[in-house]
């Protein structure tokens, strides 16, 4: 597996560097591929991660390749595939491919639901940046019975990935309510003058018919609501600016 790395609070690889969160910890892939695996404070190594995120560099001849695996994501020979090659049962749900900016690098992003070896729900986010220098893909994923405890953490580590040659200011993540919508919140991470707003994970309130987020209207119509640790939580709707 490599050196477990809680040490040094800055991950440098190839092409791109990340200021981990208090409490990360961090495994190479292997010597020669420059990535890494990194899990939050009470998680643990794969396999069988409640939250990790895997890091891996993209050199310049596999980006083409890799720009149209994300266009076919929901092709079911490249679905199964992705379950093989990250260590899932199967992947489960795909939502539509969404092409933004994170951090000042073009992001293509897919979200999808799997299932873990172990039979857990796993909400997961692929993300492929491109900087002006290099590439690299991210994927998160959190178990969605805990996501209210990892969630938060593990994307404020995506939320810190600066490729090289961008300059962005630094980003936090937030949890939106939809109000409009109170069966899921939107995860996002947030430039520090809100100019830049870029969704990254939807997860559920209730999962197989537990609740794991607490949220109630009360009389009148206000909405209260629990935390989600790691985050700042904020009423809204997903077209418009919370409050």
């Amino acid at each position: 597996m490599g050196n477990w790395n809680n040490f040094s609070n800055t991950l440098n690889g190839y092409g791109y560097s990340v200021q981990m969160p208090p409490g990360f910890m961090s495994t190479p892939l292997d010597p020669m591929s420059g990535g890494c695996f990194a899990w939050p404070l009470g998680s643990t190594p794969p396999p069988g991660s409640p939250a990790l995120v895997w890091l891996l560099p993209i050199m310049p001849g596999y980006l083409p390749g890799l720009i149209q695996h994300y266009y076919n994501f929901d092709n079911p020979m490249i679905a199964n595939f992705n379950a093989q090659s990250l260590g899932l049962m199967s992947v489960t749900r795909i939502a539509p491919l969404r092409q933004t900016t994170l951090n000042g690098a073009s992001a293509l992003i897919r979200e999808f639901d799997a299932m873990s070896l172990g039979a857990e729900p796993i909400r997961m986010s692929a993300m492929l940046l491109q900087g002006p220098y290099s590439a690299l893909q991210c994927i998160a994923g959190v178990n969605l019975y805990r996501w209210v405890e990892f969630a938060g953490p593990t994307l404020q580590f995506v939320a810190n990935v600066q490729m090289n040659g961008t300059y962005a200011t630094p980003s936090q993540v937030r949890t939106l309510i939809d109000k409009n919508n109170l069966n899921h919140v939107e995860m996002q991470v947030v430039n520090a003058d809100q100019s830049q707003v870029t969704p990254i994970m939807n997860l559920p309130t209730s999962v197989g018919g537990a609740q794991v987020f607490e949220i109630h209207v009360q009389a009148g119509g206000t909405i209260s609501f629990g935390d989600v640790k790691g985050t700042n939580v904020q009423i809204g709707d997903h077209n418009s600016q919370p409050h």
